[in-house]
């Protein structure tokens, strides 16, 4: 359920904030992550959702230039490049590209990325940043002192309790789901 939470969010983000649909990238990672499972026989079980890598390059040509087609184009491209990586690690196993890209390289890219996506954060969290700062504190909290089954699904804790406090505060607008049940109720009458 915690893999479900995280993935949604990434998955769906990465497409409302550089102009393309939600939609195509749920279906293209969920055909992604098939063809994965099937190639690793289920030995990695992982999740392949959209790469916030690619936020800069996909905003410029979609929302600035206009041109969904090159950043198509490019999407494409850079799947082929995964496809002959993929292809030489099958032939040629991991370590050579350990040695182009050590830890010491990847860290940084990565802390990188996610130091980028600050002000996108912090632009939902403005709103309600105590929601947002205890609920990030709960995940943390959890991350480093729970014990057991606790300690693996912080994320999906956090979630649940962030969106208790929200409910209890007013924020969350329940109306939607009356109205599903009242029309249930009609039907099923």
């Amino acid at each position: 359920m915690q893999h479900v939470f995280a993935m949604f969010g990434a998955t769906v983000l990465v497409p409302f904030l550089t102009g393309l649909s939600p939609s195509v990238a749920l279906l293209s990672s969920g055909i992604g992550t098939i063809i994965f499972l099937l190639l690793t026989k289920s030995r990695i079980p992982a999740y392949l959702g959209s790469s916030f890598a690619y936020i800069g390059a996909l905003t410029l040509f979609v929302h600035d230039q206009n041109n969904p087609s090159a950043a198509m184009g490019g999407v494409l491209a850079v799947g082929m490049v995964y496809v002959i990586i993929y292809l030489l690690m099958a032939a040629f196993g991991t370590r050579w590209i350990h040695k182009i890209v050590p830890p010491i390289v990847a860290g940084p890219v990565v802390a990188i990325i996610g130091l980028s996506l600050t002000p996108v954060a912090g632009n939902m969290a403005s709103e309600n940043w105590y929601i947002a700062t205890f609920t990030l504190a709960i995940a943390a909290l959890l991350s480093v002192y729970a014990k057991g089954f606790l300690k693996i699904i912080p994320i999906l804790m956090a979630i649940i309790a962030g969106y208790v406090v929200a409910a209890f505060m007013g924020l969350v607008d329940f109306q939607p789901i009356y109205a599903s049940f009242n029309e249930l109720r009609w039907v099923v009458a």
